[in-house]
């Protein structure tokens, strides 16, 4: 298997501890008010790109040179009225983050806005979306609806990941294609975001072929799921969800029609949320079913189980005494086995599982022991993402490489503690 790794833009250098301390002195100056992640990657960009006048960051992908002065803006197709927001909201933002000298012209902040809303990633984990960067090697491959299932992709730490599941002849960009948009999505929505945002009409084989994702949903129970989605998560809203689902108009609607099965997921995430998580699971393996019938991505199956998987944890079904300790050790053998297959045995999700499985075989496991690996596989996954993605800190390596080593000694300390 063969790895394709972009690094976030821009590439780590002797000028990132000048990147670092601007970043650093804006969020001083502005706090505690802290700017979203988007407008933080947009100031990120700016002050580095100004400086890159003789040397611009690139990269080469299969051949293909992608540099951020090249990306398309797809200006001439923007409406006048999104342009004047750009200048209204986030260009406040901006100016309020950046001292007056750091703040860009309306020109240059039009287009770097316009350059990251087309071709930057949203940074994916297990548990949700916890970030967003610009990679320029990852922004080269063009899109499809249906899942490649012989790739796989996902962030690593600082990096954007294209992985060959199957021995494969790959010779440009071309050959590969990822999803811009959710594949969870009925055609027409996901045909809709991407003409507005991307300016294209897919013609992809799922969008022309049999749909996976129904919408039969009538316009009213649309309305009425957005407005629960809504809600703040409490147990109102969690009865009132239950309720919606096992009404007749819903109840009798297949389990991949998309207005049943977003409000199925607001379901499963709320069961997290007020720490119900027997419930949780249960909803899990009904989202499972419907997943493997709707053909997503492997890595997003693989997301679904990591938290069926969580919950199962908090449900105290490590325990064999547990009677639901067996469905337990299904959900850990698979997430182990994906895990491994797709992310391989160096990435941190992978090393948190095996090291699981490991005392699960042992027969060593314990909810508290499971839940520390927990707690140090995100902070480590935070910390490795927060500063390359966002700061860029070639200087700051050494940093990063201790606080890792730290990490390492307290996964060792409680594997020891576990086999004594």
């Amino acid at each position: 298997m063969h790895e394709l790794n972009s690094h976030p833009v821009l590439p780590e250098s002797d000028a990132d501890a000048l990147d670092h301390r601007i970043e650093c002195d804006a969020l001083r100056r502005v706090a505690p008010w802290v700017p979203t992640s988007e407008i933080r990657l947009l100031c990120r960009v700016w002050t580095r790109s100004r400086r890159e006048t003789t040397a611009p960051s690139q990269e080469v992908v299969l051949g293909r040179t992608r540099t951020f002065v090249g990306l398309m803006t797809h200006r001439e197709s923007r409406a006048l009225e999104f342009m004047q927001n750009v200048f209204k909201e986030i260009g406040s933002q901006v100016n309020r983050f950046l001292c007056e000298r750091d703040q860009p012209d309306e020109e240059s902040l039009l287009t770097v806005f316009l350059k990251l809303d087309i071709n930057s990633h949203k940074i994916m984990s297990w548990d949700g979306t916890i970030g967003c960067a610009l990679f320029l090697g990852g922004s080269v491959f063009n899109h499809a609806c249906a899942p490649d299932h012989r790739i796989a992709y996902y962030f690593d730490g600082g990096h954007f990941v294209i992985k060959a599941m199957e021995n494969l002849e790959v010779n440009s960009p071309e050959d590969i294609n990822i999803s811009y948009v959710p594949s969870t999505l009925p055609r027409e929505l996901r045909r809709i975001q991407l003409k507005e945002k991307y300016f294209f009409d897919c013609a992809c084989r799922r969008c022309l072929g049999q749909e996976v994702v129904v919408s039969e949903a009538s316009e009213k129970l649309v309305k009425e799921a957005q407005q629960l989605r809504a809600r703040p998560d409490t147990k109102q809203k969690l009865i009132e969800i239950k309720e919606f689902l096992a009404s007749p108009s819903i109840a009798s609607l297949a389990n991949n029609d998309y207005t049943k099965l977003v409000v199925t997921v607001g379901l499963f995430g709320l069961y997290g949320t007020l720490e119900m998580p027997v419930d949780a699971v249960r909803i899990g393996e009904q989202l499972t079913r419907t997943y493997r019938k709707m053909d997503i991505a492997a890595v997003d199956h693989l997301y679904l189980i990591c938290q069926m998987f969580t919950a199962a944890l908090n449900a105290g079904w490590f325990d064999k005494r547990n009677p639901n300790h067996s469905r337990f050790l299904r959900l850990l053998n698979q997430a182990h086995a994906d895990s491994q297959k797709i992310f391989g045995p160096g990435h941190y999700h992978s090393k948190l599982i095996a090291s699981i499985y490991d005392l699960a075989k042992q027969q060593l496991l314990s909810g508290k022991k499971a839940m520390q690996l927990y707690g140090l596989a995100s902070a480590l996954r935070n910390y490795a993402l927060w500063l390359p993605v966002y700061m860029s800190v070639a200087n700051c390596q050494w940093e990063l490489d201790a606080f890792e080593s730290v990490i390492q000694k307290k996964y060792s300390l409680i594997l020891q503690q576990a086999h004594t």
